[in-house]
């Protein structure tokens, strides 16, 4: 018996596997491409024992985790090469990879996968085979016949022993790889975030929009026109390119985007007198991207317009009447008599009440209606009985600026919109016409009037 017989035996016996039916398979196969493509028997049986050769060495290569297989794998390849060499006139190098292609891809599946994949490739490597040999020996028969066949026969030989010698190194590579991989995937930078800058005061840190300014300034309310325009600031926000102011309050219903633009103040005009108004805003950054909207501030319209010099004007009669004395007696006359100023006047210009209301009206401003008409007192008299603004008090300056703007600002004093006149008297006067009464530290009145007394 030959060294190959007993090789197939015992690879026959190990692995349950009939020899004969897949010989039959394999050169059933072989036929059918031998009838397809119309090639010799002698082409076609040389293929079948090529195939029979590296499918035996697969499966012996495919056991040697154990030392008697690793031997039986090395005589089979041994074998294998011997038949590769007898045969090379038909086995060209792409038979032989893809062989190995095949082994390589099954190593570590079952042995029926092993066989499966084998046979599939290696029909297929028998027609590849069967047409190039075809071809090549078509065009290279007349030139060197002998001198190919030889070149091929050593360089297939050499290609199928170096690529059956090698068949553990792709495992290990394998391995190498999936570690190297997990390593950089672990070391990967976090994203950068786009998101823009939260908004400053948007239940986080100081408050962005800036509280209006009162009196003796034009920040918030400009002279002239404080009935009907708001200068909105707010502050800047990092990274946003424009920002989107809203209003909501008066004619606007539900928050309402009034104006977008790259500063950080707005004036708002248009809006109704005598009117609270909420303001915000949202800061948008270069890609478009707005932020949520900020804490909202209130601020109102006045009651009534006035300059800079019609704002010393009030301020000044108020102080000369009752704000020049001293003590928390005078708080509610000093409130009281701001708003009997004011409320002439905006029954004057705005909503045309009291008898007087179309004496004042002639008049353009308030200071002109303080100074000029007869019923208040002359730049000069106040200044000569020391009723410069100056020396006018800051509490002064908070009863006026509550009266004109509607607003409760002085020491929690509501105001009064509808007493408009006050005297001296030295006595107690009962009457409907009267509304608050002050008998003062050294012994007279001061009474103020809903109506006129005389």
């Amino acid at each position: 018996m030959k060294s190959g017989d007993i090789h197939l035996i015992a690879f026959q016996r190990r692995k349950g596997v009939n020899l004969r039916q897949l010989t039959a398979k394999i050169t059933f196969g072989c036929r059918k491409i031998m009838v397809k493509e119309n090639r010799s028997r002698k082409l076609v049986s040389r293929c079948v024992i090529a195939a029979m050769a590296v499918v035996i060495t697969m499966s012996c290569a495919a056991d040697t985790s154990n030392s008697s297989d690793a031997v039986k794998a090395a005589d089979a390849s041994e074998a294998a090469q011997a038949t590769f060499a007898g045969n090379a006139g038909d086995v060209t190098d792409s038979t032989v990879a893809l062989s190995m292609s095949t082994f390589q891809a099954s190593q570590n599946a079952s042995t029926s996968s092993v066989f499966s994949a084998a046979q599939t490739g290696l029909m297929s490597a028998v027609s590849t085979t069967a047409v190039k040999t075809s071809e090549k020996s078509a065009s290279t028969t007349a030139a060197k016949p002998a001198q190919t066949t030889a070149a091929s026969t050593v360089k297939t030989t050499a290609a199928a022993k170096a690529a059956v010698t090698t068949k553990a190194a792709p495992v290990t590579t394998a391995k190498k790889v999936v570690a190297t991989t997990t390593k950089a995937t672990t070391a990967a930078p976090a994203p950068v975030s786009t998101t823009v800058v939260p908004l400053v005061g948007n239940n986080k840190g100081a408050a962005l929009m800036i509280a209006e300014k009162t009196y003796d300034t034009e920040y918030t309310h400009p002279y002239n026109a404080q009935t009907n325009k708001i200068h909105v600031h707010w502050n800047p926000v990092a990274g946003a390119s424009k920002y989107m102011l809203f209003v909501k309050g008066g004619q606007y219903a539900d928050w309402t985007n009034i104006a977008t633009v790259a500063a950080t103040d707005y004036m708002a005009s248009g809006l109704r007198r005598d009117t609270t108004y909420a303001f915000a805003v949202k800061s948008v950054d270069a890609s478009g991207k707005a932020s949520e909207l900020s804490k909202s501030i209130n601020i109102k319209t006045a009651r009534m317009d006035y300059s800079a010099a019609g704002w010393q004007a009030m301020c000044r009669i108020v102080f000369h009447e009752v704000g020049g004395a001293s003590g928390s007696f005078w708080d509610k006359p000093i409130v009281y008599v701001a708003d009997c100023v004011t409320n002439q006047y905006v029954c004057a210009k705005y909503t045309y009440k009291g008898n007087w209301a179309s004496y004042y009206r002639r008049y353009s401003s308030v200071e002109s209606i303080i100074y000029t008409s007869g019923g208040f007192a002359s730049d000069a008299t106040l200044a000569a009985r020391g009723a410069t603004y100056a020396r006018v008090t800051d509490k002064v300056k908070r009863a006026v600026w509550g009266a004109a703007y509607g607003i409760t600002y002085y020491n929690n004093i509501a105001n009064d919109y509808n007493i408009y006149y006050w005297n001296s008297t030295s006595y107690a006067v009962s009457s409907p016409k009267l509304g608050y009464s002050f008998r003062t530290p050294w012994g007279n009145y001061v009474n103020i009037w809903r109506q006129y007394w005389g």
